[in-house]
């Protein structure tokens, strides 16, 4: 069990270290580290609210295969500049992969991906390049009922 909790905390410390680079997906956080299943792909929505930004967006993920599977975004940001009351709207989308190379096994169980892709948000004459590179750990806990917990760091 102390293993257990050693290589967790070294896992999740070795994420952490680069927090800022290492987004899981292009314009948001999808969670978890397995890849979605064919038979269940996942689609939705995403949004996000602050003090000088709304975000709006839309998401895809697909499989490729047992280890991997491939993300697809649209994105639309209206930015609120501080000092007018001018509002400043940015659309775009994203393309990401995800391997996962770390199956969650008995000494360790937790699972972890590497992830990279591409995207751009623009306007007018403004064109925003991300290129986002980094790991996503995760482990499935499933309840009494049926249903599946996956807390996630990356």
């Amino acid at each position: 069990m102390r293993t257990m909790f050693r290589g967790v905390g070294i896992a999740m410390v070795a994420l952490f270290i680069g927090a800022t680079a290492a987004r899981a997906q292009v314009f948001y956080s999808y969670p978890g580290a397995r890849p979605v299943t064919d038979t269940s792909p996942s689609l939705g929505l995403v949004a996000g609210f602050g003090d000088n930004v709304v975000r709006l967006g839309g998401f895809g993920r697909f499989n490729v295969s047992t280890k991997a599977d491939l993300g697809l975004e649209a994105m639309y940001n209206n930015i609120k500049g501080e000092d007018s009351t001018d509002d400043t709207g940015f659309g775009g989308a994203g393309i990401d992969g995800k391997y996962l190379f770390f199956e969650s096994r008995q000494d360790l169980q937790l699972d972890i991906a590497a992830n990279v892709g591409a995207g751009f948000l623009a306007r007018s004459g403004i064109l925003q390049i991300h290129v986002p590179i980094g790991a996503i750990a995760s482990h499935d806990f499933v309840m009494n009922d049926g249903r599946l917990i996956t807390p996630y760091a990356g």
